[in-house]
């Protein structure tokens, strides 16, 4: 029961990453949702709405570093956990940043007409950015691993709960 309950957590949380990066990949945004608005190969409406900043998603894994700092707290941790606690939260700072970083690159591609950056220059930043993200995220899972197995039941059964809580409703988020 206890391997497939932390598997059944490292699954999740390496399902909700991935989601995270295919959010952040694609925008939310449906392609063809411009075709219509009769202005410019992009199909930009109103001149105003080109000035106007796309919302772009959060990333699963900021959700869960927002978490930390009172989820540390109420996990009471033992001195033996602490150190196992804060590398999976420096890992998933690291996480969160890699994802930043991409959804900035994503977004300054987004008001480029096109003319300043040539394609193949557009997709070495986003190549680099997702293997600096995939290392992420499998250092962050390794280290959840190793915090996971420290932690009592009860501990386990709370730092689910609220990683859940996390990503279904973000702090920060409304």
């Amino acid at each position: 029961m206890k391997e497939s309950r932390r598997r059944a957590v490292g699954v999740t949380l390496a399902s909700l990453l991935v989601a995270g990066a295919a959010q952040a990949q694609f925008g939310g945004r449906q392609r063809g949702s411009d075709f219509g608005s009769g202005s410019g190969s992009r199909g930009r409406g109103k001149e105003g709405d080109s000035a106007k900043p796309a919302r772009t998603a959060q990333d699963p894994s900021e959700s869960i570093v927002r978490e930390l700092p009172s989820l540390r707290v109420d996990l009471k941790l033992t001195p033996e956990q602490g150190p196992a606690f804060d590398g999976f939260e420096r890992q998933m700072r690291e996480l969160a940043d890699v994802a930043r970083d991409r959804a900035r690159h994503v977004e300054g591609y987004r008001h480029d007409d096109g003319s300043s950056v040539r394609a193949v220059d557009m997709l070495e930043p986003l190549s680099n950015d997702d293997a600096s993200r995939a290392e992420a995220s499998k250092l962050a899972h390794e280290r959840l691993q190793t915090l996971y197995a420290l932690l009592d039941r009860d501990q386990r059964k709370q730092f689910d709960r609220r990683i859940a809580e996390a990503l279904h409703d973000p702090l920060g988020s409304g």
